[in-house]
């Protein structure tokens, strides 16, 4: 068996950034027509979220973050922070599918997880944990603005609830 890459179809890739450019251009309307403050304030988000993270992670991708191929010696995994390393085969204990929601993610389920950490160097380490960190502050962030969101929706609602027959 020679070298297998699994990626991403084109036409994904295509649909990501045409989506991406969408929503960077709706910011920058919502920031030049924006009737108040809020609406200016959602645009600088959209080009933020879109145009900045969604360029860095195109941009990490093409590095071989999130890259993964077959080798005859086992999968080669490429994570955030790190070189891409070979996880040998008499590692893995089991290949699986795992569904959230409507998507599906291969999962691998390893004999010792000890020994894939073993060859992690610290600069790498730190790297990976710097990368985590980043996107839990961000999930953070979205989970505190949705909140927000919906917090101040909530008594509408209520009152729409309570209105109807």
């Amino acid at each position: 068996m020679e070298r297998t890459e699994i990626r991403i179809p084109a036409w994904k890739i295509i649909l990501l950034v045409a989506g991406m450019l969408a929503f960077v251009l709706a910011g920058l309307w919502m920031i030049l027509d924006g009737d108040g403050l809020f609406e200016q304030a959602m645009g600088l988000i959209a080009i933020v979220f879109f145009g900045g993270f969604g360029g860095f992670a195109l941009y990490a991708l093409r590095r071989g973050q999130g890259k993964v191929a077959l080798l005859p010696g086992g999968i080669e995994i490429g994570l955030p922070g790190m070189q891409p390393r070979v996880l040998p085969w008499r590692d893995i204990e089991e290949i699986g599918v795992t569904k959230i929601g409507n998507q599906e993610f291969t999962t691998l389920r390893l004999a010792s997880y000890q020994t894939w950490l073993a060859g992690i160097s610290q600069e790498e380490e730190a790297a990976a944990v710097r990368f985590f960190r980043r996107l839990m502050l961000l999930g953070t962030a979205t989970a505190k603005v949705a909140r927000t969101f919906d917090e101040e929706s909530e008594p509408s609602i209520r009152c729409w609830r309570e209105q109807e027959p």
